[in-house]
């Protein structure tokens, strides 16, 4: 039980790698709360970690909107007394498109939510972390922020800036005692990633299953990463077993981007 009386907070918590980091934290002693748009989802997972034997509470959220975090962070406060575990998890994909066709509102959705999200949610919830005296957070990246990503620039760019952001935050949290660490998968299977092969299929000319097949044929592991594989490494880095790893971005990839082959 590595996170044993802990409370987690994470955005986009109601499916994929947010259902899977829920469950997985719920596994080993924490109390999750978490945010998302669709609070059905939500509600499913929520069960899932009550049956589990901890405590869950979901909030409704949509990054893409202004407002609303200050009352959810108070929310927060008031049912589970604070927050030890920050999982800055919510993302979109974006359109898939060259800049020079890129629409600038299909831009500044991706920001708002992937990039500037991150920002704010922290801002919410990390006064209350350092009077707590201590804590962690999670923020999920990918291995595109690290690279190059043809015909999907707006998520690229904004991954990029969640390593940039959380490499600064954790400077700036470590006298807090606060560890500030990032994982980057790569691909991650679901219906986005379907999505995903679509609009790239779209864009160069080809067919899903020939980019899936391009993309399995870049990972050494020869497989896609599942949502269930992201989670442990999260668990770890919010956990004392992670206690002098701080400004780390861990890749989960099988392998892909390791090679110039």
């Amino acid at each position: 039980m590595r996170l044993e009386d802990k409370v987690a907070f994470i955005t986009g918590g109601g499916q994929g790698i947010g259902r899977a980091i829920a469950l997985a934290m719920a596994r080993e002693g924490a109390d999750i709360a978490m945010a998302a748009p669709n609070q059905d989802d939500m509600e499913r997972v929520c069960g899932e970690v009550r049956a589990l034997g901890r405590r869950a509470r979901a909030w409704p959220l949509d990054l893409r909107e202004a407002g609303g975090l200050d009352d959810l962070r108070d929310g927060v406060h008031a049912e589970f007394g604070g927050v030890d575990i920050l999982v800055n998890n919510s993302g979109i994909p974006g359109v898939t498109a060259p800049v020079h066709d890129l629409a600038e509102a299909d831009w500044d959705e991706v920001m708002n939510v992937n990039l500037k999200g991150v920002y704010r949610v922290s801002r919410a919830f990390l006064p209350a972390m350092i009077e707590r005296g201590g804590g962690a957070v999670v923020n999920v990246a990918s291995l595109v922020g690290q690279y190059g990503y043809a015909f999907r620039s707006p998520y690229c760019v904004s991954k990029w800036g969640v390593i940039g952001l959380t490499l600064t935050m954790a400077l700036e949290l470590a006298p807090h005692r606060i560890r500030v660490n990032a994982v980057a998968p790569g691909a991650v299977s679901g219906q986005r990633l379907d999505r995903v092969f679509e609009g790239l299929a779209g864009a160069r000319g080809s067919t899903p299953e020939q980019v899936r097949e391009a993309m399995l044929g870049a990972i050494p592991l020869e497989k896609i990463v599942d949502p269930e594989e992201v989670a442990p490494t999260c668990v770890f880095l919010a956990s004392a077993e992670a206690g002098m790893i701080t400004g780390a971005v861990v890749n989960i990839t099988g392998g892909q981007g390791i090679s110039f082959g």
